[in-house]
């Protein structure tokens, strides 16, 4: 006996009420899901950008109070071995396995790690410290490590190296000039004078304290896109393709190699640490290795240097 048909219109109206109630679900969940990921992303790059200008500001300021000869250079002030009042020690930007060992401190994962991190960062230079918040979790092999954002260089230690000589490993960033596709390498603090220009540390300079932090953000929640120079005739904007990952990492900096990633996807994973995730299918079915959003966040301050000298001259 088949049912009235009045109860067949009501249950194929149902089924176009579900049907659309899915779709509009699905459009409007990938809308909420952009905003909110936008929002997570904008604010995590106010904090760093934050974070970056008040650790310029201290950094310049100590190093503007810092006891030095009147002659000494900016390269000199963040020395780590000529001063012991040092305000940032440069070969401690990576902390790893085997720096931790040689320290005597305990491994990633093992009982204690935590503290004896806190301990060896409580004696450092304070300018360590102030960049500890901005360091990431990585992984090279099977060695664990918290380190600086950037690529991770291998610049080696001596043999018979100390906890004093810091870690193996060292941090540059790339600044990739997409028109060119050359890459030029920033360090992560820097003195903000201009290339050519003399030191403006030195008093006969100017005895000027500044300098520059830079910070490589990159999210793996916003993709980057690629301005194409076509123009699309329907809207009037020009049309903008995703940004394919590096086939080759850029040529390291001299007396240093590039330590590739391991991982397959990640914010820092990839050829010179910029990044690799893998987008929806295309064409072909085969996803796309394509970049992260990336951009270089930069915070800079400066401090005037005063120097006092005695009535010889010493």
């Amino acid at each position: 006996m088949h049912p009235p048909q009045r109860e067949v219109d009501r249950e194929r109206a149902l089924r176009r009420v579900r049907g659309g109630v899915l779709a509009e679900f699905a459009i409007l969940s990938f809308v909420v899901w952009m905003l909110l990921a936008g929002i997570l992303e904008l604010g995590r790059a106010f904090t760093v950008q934050q974070l970056l200008q008040t650790n310029a500001r201290t950094l310049a300021r100590e190093l503007a109070r810092l006891p030095l000869p009147a002659d000494a250079t900016f390269a000199d002030a963040l020395a780590t071995d000529e001063f012991a009042d040092r305000v940032l020690d440069t070969r401690f930007l990576v902390i790893d396995s085997a720096l931790l060992a040689r320290c005597g401190r305990a491994d990633f994962g093992e009982a204690g790690h935590e503290a004896d991190l806190d301990a060896l960062f409580a004696a450092l230079p304070f300018g360590n410290r102030l960049l500890r918040p901005l360091m990431i979790s990585d992984q090279r092999g099977d060695e664990q490590m918290i380190r600086y954002p950037g690529t991770l260089l291998v610049r080696g230690t001596p043999p018979g190296a100390g906890c004093e000589d810091g870690s193996a490993y060292a941090v540059r960033i790339p600044r990739l000039d997409d028109a060119t596709g050359s890459y030029e390498w920033l360090d992560v603090v820097s003195s903000t004078d201009a290339p050519g220009t003399p030191d403006r540390f030195q008093l006969a300079g100017g005895g000027w304290a500044g300098l520059q932090l830079n910070y490589p953000f990159q999210s793996v929640g916003l993709m980057a896109g690629r301005n194409t120079g076509t123009i699309n005739p329907a809207t009037g904007r020009e049309f903008v393709t995703f940004v394919e990952d590096d086939g080759a990492a850029p040529a390291a900096p001299s007396g240093s190699t590039i330590s590739v990633s391991d991982s397959d996807t990640g914010a820092y994973a990839g050829n010179a640490g910029l990044g690799r995730f893998y987008s929806i299918p295309g064409a072909g079915g085969a996803p796309r290795a394509v970049r992260p959003f990336r951009r270089i966040l930069s915070a800079s301050a400066g401090f005037r240097r005063e120097i006092f000298v005695s009535a010889g001259g010493a």
